[in-house]
């Protein structure tokens, strides 16, 4: 699966989602980060 993650600021994903998108990304989704 693709998933996209998107943050207000650059910091956000990294704080807030960390361990989900780990998660994912252990069970080989592709994820994509995009900061606005």
């Amino acid at each position: 699966m693709r998933i996209l993650a998107v943050g207000a600021h650059p910091d956000d994903l990294d704080i807030l989602c960390a361990g989900t998108l780990a998660k994912l990304a252990k069970r080989g989704d592709k994820i994509f980060m995009g900061i606005l």
